[in-house]
């Protein structure tokens, strides 16, 4: 049986790279590769749909 991993962190660059922290001490970094105003993710808070945010090409947004 395997070890549950789980988000030890999330952070958002000011340009919309995001890197996440596992509890096994991996690290995912994920790097936008987008100028337009196409949503390329959204990041939403644990048990609240309603409060996230959308990172596009050309900023990120809170809703």
């Amino acid at each position: 049986m395997h070890a549950k991993v789980v988000v030890e962190g999330i952070h958002v660059s000011n340009v919309g790279d995001i890197t996440i922290l596992f509890s096994n001490a991996w690290m995912l970094d994920v790097f936008l590769d987008s100028s337009n105003e196409d949503e390329c993710w959204r990041i939403f808070k644990s048990g609240d749909h309603d409060s996230h945010m959308v990172i596009t090409g050309e900023g990120i947004e809170e809703d």
